[in-house]
């Protein structure tokens, strides 16, 4: 059953990836941007099927209990839905916990006809114990003329344990992430980078623009450990170069405290630029991330109780050789270092970078078990989801080789542990 608040994917495959060196310091990466080392032990988790199940954009995170939470996106149906799924590390069970579609008509809130193919958004757990996300639909979209999807977008939570869907909001904006802290859940919809601010005690909504430009969607957004949030805002013409991005600061009242610019911020086009690709919060209260082209940033907030500006450091390539697609970042225990998987030129690296000293070192990014499978045409994402026993999770999709498939791809899970 589903009950309403007072406000109111495809065949998977996982990865889960474990490992930094275990050394600190400058000597734990190299100056040089060769491929040293065998790399971790990348593994693919079979996953359960469904209907028109399509990819894992992303939308992966974890539980007090360490278990891990994914959603898989439906696609190619006459009313594709996305499910959410629950893993237990320690035995591999996996546990459907219910679709988008089905949880709309419980709460008494779905429309004749309504899509909901997506969950794009990171898995959320709150202080409350409850597990937060949002859902959206991309149906009859068109970024470049400012049409947005047919149907409405929604806010969850998930009861836990009882695993009960609870609706909080609906937006006709696309959110397409989401996070939290203290009393409020927030969402980035678009178009226009809209800032949504949920309260968990009240019920209540509002909503900021930021603001993008010409259809494009950053990926991701930020939230500091004072509840600072912090988005791209994107300005500019028709000419790329005349395009500007940069990090918006806001406080807990949406009001804004700053903005930085973000050199390395832009793809080739647009819309095909994701804006915040890959980010992972520090033990020490900073949080780094990576933009499209592959550029490494460090937000700093001061320390406590200051509540002013944070400093936004730009630290380079994430990639010892350059630009790079990269769409997952790890915080390694064992020291000072960033891990992540990186693509360029159709292929993958496992990257670590050293923040002391601003070096980064790869080796291959292999799926090793249960058996060698290629990565050829593979996309992958992800951030910041380990488990208890140190496994890092990476997500996408890859294609099925089927050229008769309805359904061209299929979600990828794996599990990564480092060596």
């Amino acid at each position: 059953m589903c009950f309403r608040s007072l406000a109111c994917g495809v065949a998977l495959t996982v990865l889960i990836l474990a490992g930094c060196t275990g050394q600190s310091g400058p000597a734990a990466v190299a100056a040089t941007s060769g491929t040293s080392g065998a790399g971790p032990v990348v593994r693919y988790v079979e996953l359960p099927e469904f209907p028109g199940m399509f990819a894992i954009w992303g939308a992966t995170g974890r539980d007090r209990r360490g278990h891990i939470w994914f959603a898989v996106c439906g696609h190619s149906l006459e009313n594709p839905t996305a499910h959410l799924y629950e893993l237990t590390p320690s035995t591999g069970k996996i546990i459907d916990r219910g679709d988008v579609l089905s949880a709309l008509k419980s709460c008494d809130v779905y429309r004749p006809g309504e899509l909901q193919m997506k969950i794009h958004s990171r898995i959320y757990q709150a202080d409350d114990g409850h597990i937060y996300f949002s859902s959206m639909d991309e149906n009859g979209e068109q970024l470049q003329t400012g049409k947005l999807p047919l149907w409405d977008s929604h806010l969850w939570r998930l009861r836990l344990p009882e695993g009960r869907w609870e609706h909080l909001m609906s937006t006709r904006e696309a959110l397409i992430a989401a996070g939290g802290f203290g009393r409020y859940i927030y969402a980035l919809g678009y178009l226009g980078h809209k800032l949504y601010q949920y309260d968990r005690k009240t019920g209540r909504s509002r909503m900021v623009e930021v603001g993008s430009l010409n259809g494009h969607v950053s990926r991701n957004f930020l939230i500091d450990r004072r509840g600072h949030i912090y988005v791209p805002r994107v300005t500019g013409g028709q000419r790329r170069w005349s395009w500007k991005a940069e990090l918006v600061e806001l406080d807990s009242n949406l009001q804004e405290l700053a903005a930085t610019p973000l050199k390395r911020y832009f793809g080739w086009s647009l819309m095909g630029t994701h804006g915040i690709t890959a980010f992972q919060p520090l033990k020490d209260g900073s949080i780094a991330f990576v933009t499209h082209p592959g550029r490494l940033f460090l937000v700093v907030p001061p320390a406590p109780p200051d509540e002013g500006p944070a400093q936004v450091v730009d630290l380079g390539w994430f990639h010892p050789d350059g630009r790079s697609y990269t769409a997952s970042l790890f915080a390694d225990e064992a020291g000072p270092c960033l891990l992540g998987v990186s693509r360029r030129r159709g292929g993958y690296d496992w990257v670590t970078y050293d923040l002391q000293a601003r070096t980064a070192r790869t080796e291959p990014f292999r799926i090793s078990e249960p058996q060698p499978l290629s990565l050829a045409g593979t996309q992958l994402y992800g951030s910041i989801t380990r488990d208890d026993l140190g496994n890092f999770y990476v997500a996408g999709a890859r294609h099925r080789g089927d050229p008769d498939a309805e359904v061209k791809l299929e979600p990828v899970l794996l599990q990564v542990r480092t060596r």
